[in-house]
């Protein structure tokens, strides 16, 4: 992704948490200083249904 997409997708996902107050969360560890999972909350249509998406980082599954 160029970092002119890379603008775009966060332009559109400030945009998206102004309009509907959902949008996209990470976790983070403070005690290892990494980041341990990411997840969205997207409203995807007007029948106001909504999306979830997370993404586990690999290296932390199972704990």
């Amino acid at each position: 992704m160029s970092k002119e997409e890379e603008n775009d997708y966060i332009g559109q996902l400030i945009l998206h948490w102004g309009q509907y107050n959902l949008g996209v969360w990470l976790l983070f560890n403070s005690k290892i200083g990494k980041f341990l999972e990411c997840c969205c909350l997207r409203k995807v249509n007007e029948a106001c249904e909504i999306e979830i998406m997370y993404l586990f980082n690999p290296e932390y599954r199972g704990n």
